[in-house]
């Protein structure tokens, strides 16, 4: 028996795996806001609304639609206040 063996191992492959296995024991809420994943909002303007969908990784969420008529600054501000899965969001 030769206790002489080298042991390939990648430590900053285990702590990423480690901190994916311990994010997974987090409340989902949780885990949502310390994701570095934002994803990006897209607008798109159908007859008089903006449709505001949120893609992460390539999939759509409808977060609402708002009508051109009504919109204003502070519709916005609340609408992100309202929407948290927007805070990280690219626009």
């Amino acid at each position: 028996m030769n206790l002489k063996t080298d042991i390939d191992f990648d430590i900053n492959r285990f702590f990423q795996w480690w901190g994916r296995e311990l994010s997974n024991c987090l409340p989902e809420t949780l885990r949502q806001k310390l994701t570095k994943k934002s994803g990006y909002i897209l607008l798109t303007i159908v007859n008089d609304q903006v449709q505001i969908e949120q893609v992460i990784d390539g999939l759509k969420q409808q977060i609402t639609t708002v009508s051109l008529n009504e919109t204003n600054p502070e519709d916005y501000l609340q609408l992100i206040n309202d929407k948290t899965e927007l805070e990280k969001a690219d626009f």
